[in-house]
């Protein structure tokens, strides 16, 4: 019997906090390594799929555009310390047509 895997996406919205994204993905990575199994699997979404840049000015590549992500338990909206700024009605749209997908 297979084993399900919890999978994730982080959404970085303009200037999040880089910090808080990678604090929310090591706990995953130990968790695989010191399990020896991969019990989580995760990854970096973009709006459009194209880097984002983080309030410390640095970029993650993403895996993928948030309109083309797969099935995920749970889906993180990465934002930063103004997220009000970075919320705008094109996100919020794709948020939603995401929530209806899924």
């Amino acid at each position: 019997m297979r084993e399900a895997k919890t999978q994730f996406a982080f959404l970085t919205l303009p200037r999040y906090s880089m910090i808080a994204l990678s604090n929310a993905v090591e706990p995953l990575r130990m968790a695989n390594i010191l399990s020896g199994k991969t019990l989580y699997e995760w990854s970096i979404v973009s709006l459009d799929g194209e880097p984002t840049p983080a309030s410390n000015g640095l970029s993650m590549t993403p895996t993928a555009a948030l309109d083309t992500v797969r099935a995920v338990d749970i889906l993180f909206a990465c934002g930063g310390v103004d997220v009000q700024a970075s919320v705008s009605p094109r996100i919020v749209s794709a948020l939603r047509r995401f929530a209806e997908r899924r």
